[in-house]
């Protein structure tokens, strides 16, 4: 059951209430995809990735690879610089 008492959120500072709004959009989001069931039938708990799966459906921040073989050599550049 829902908890239906008044709160007096003037009282908040702005970080408590970005922290509150932000515990509320991913109980909304999560409520979403929990009714819907997530793609290919797994529950993805992770919120950057139901965003980055969503994105990927809506053809968003896609990494278009003209050359498979230049997109190697510049990964193997990046992988070999983290290390």
């Amino acid at each position: 059951m829902p908890n239906t008492t008044k709160k007096d959120y003037t009282k908040y500072s702005q970080k408590q209430l970005f922290n509150l709004i932000n515990q509320l959009e991913q109980k909304i989001s999560q409520a979403f995809d929990d009714k819907r069931g997530c793609c290919l039938g797994h529950e993805i708990p992770n919120l950057e990735t139901q965003q980055a799966m969503r994105e990927a459906l809506n053809g968003e921040n896609l990494e278009v690879i003209g050359d498979f073989s230049a997109w190697a050599n510049e990964r193997e550049k990046e992988v070999n610089a983290e290390n």
